[in-house]
């Protein structure tokens, strides 16, 4: 008789979400979903007990046993969910070795018709797979957590989870198992562990009509400016332009980043804006190839490690914001990738 094959380690770690949330408080996994047991030899570290999740406290956890574990699963927050993943991917780096597995739900455990059994199931799958990522396990996708759209639509349905790139999605969890689609060959060497992200940033939601005016003083003594947009860059359309607004941030030393917040900006509105060229001729950053909560991350993630390079003398000042653009057009966890077409992601 052919002797079945020693289960994954799996350490979940629970933070404040409906996947563990009971009427009670929240839940141990193995309490809500007791077929774990028959996929994984489960830990668990409770970190619920903080009303916030901490993504930095997250990252520590989950290093702090990586020798220890075969892979991971982070419950979290449907809203926390689309911060988390992406954190932990730049946290962590290109060197992590075991697959972190980040799901939620959007109904309370302790409701009858939850999925959150199923989906504590489907993501302990996914942690013992050798993906090597941090993963987002939601129903039947695994979809890679520097890759991905999260769309609400309205407080009662799931949550729609839909790969932005052509590789964003990983696997599928079949009722007969995990259908792995990719396995990411890590690179070798140590696990760099980088938490830390600079929030001293201010974001502005810019369509045509926008007065630089109203904006220009919220950022002051900034470490960088997000201009989330619908169209091309920035309104250039005078007494609207932003062009001035940017030049002038700039050359105080202030980086700047244009994310577009539409799938496919040839949706977005048809209005005067400037060429994405433009804004980056003078040293801004212009998002094409990820979506906006992993491109304002990455940003807030890269400020920190500049400010590292300048305080420890590893660059000079005035190089700050050429660096900041270098770090950001750099692949560092698979952020980058081919668009599918808007069509195809709505699918």
């Amino acid at each position: 008789m052919t002797q079945s094959p020693e289960k994954p380690r799996i350490c979940f770690i629970t933070t404040p979400g409906e996947i563990t949330q009971l009427k009670s408080g929240y839940g141990d996994p193995r309490q809500i979903s007791p077929g774990l047991i028959n996929i994984a030899d489960v830990a668990v570290v409770r970190m619920d007990k903080a009303r916030f999740v901490d993504p930095k406290t997250v990252a520590e956890a989950v290093y702090s046993r990586l020798d220890r574990y075969d892979g991971f699963v982070v419950t979290a927050g449907k809203e926390d969910l689309q911060i988390l993943a992406p954190r932990l991917s730049f946290a962590l780096g290109p060197n992590l070795d075991k697959t972190v597995a980040v799901t939620s739900s959007n109904i309370p455990a302790s409701f009858v018709h939850s999925g959150a059994r199923e989906r504590l199931v489907r993501a302990a799958m996914v942690a013992g797979a050798p993906f090597k990522e941090v993963v987002i396990a939601f129903d039947e996708l695994a979809v890679r957590g520097t890759s991905s759209q999260v769309g609400f639509k309205g407080s009662v349905n799931l949550l729609a989870y839909n790969s932005y790139y052509e590789d964003g999605h990983l696997g599928k969890i079949t009722a007969l198992g995990l259908e792995i689609n990719h396995v990411r060959k890590s690179e070798s060497g140590i696990v760099n562990l980088l938490p830390d992200i600079n929030n001293n940033v201010v974001s502005f939601g810019i369509t045509p009509g926008t007065e630089p005016e109203l904006i220009e003083p919220l950022t002051e003594g900034k470490s960088g400016v997000i201009f989330s947009t619908d169209g091309k860059a920035l309104p250039s359309q005078d007494p609207y332009s932003l062009f001035p607004l940017a030049r002038r941030l700039i050359e105080k030393g202030i980086p700047i980043l244009v994310a577009n917040t539409v799938r496919d900006a040839t949706l977005g509105i048809q209005a005067h804006y400037m060429e994405e060229s433009a804004v980056e001729e003078l040293g801004g950053i212009v998002v094409r190839n990820m979506n906006f909560m992993v491109a304002t991350t990455k940003f807030c993630w890269v400020l920190s490690r500049v400010a590292e390079e300048v305080a420890n003398g590893k660059i000079p000042l005035e190089r700050k914001i050429a660096r900041v653009k270098q770090w950001m057009e750099t692949p560092y966890v698979g952020e980058f990738g081919i668009r599918r077409p808007f069509n195809a992601i709505q699918a």
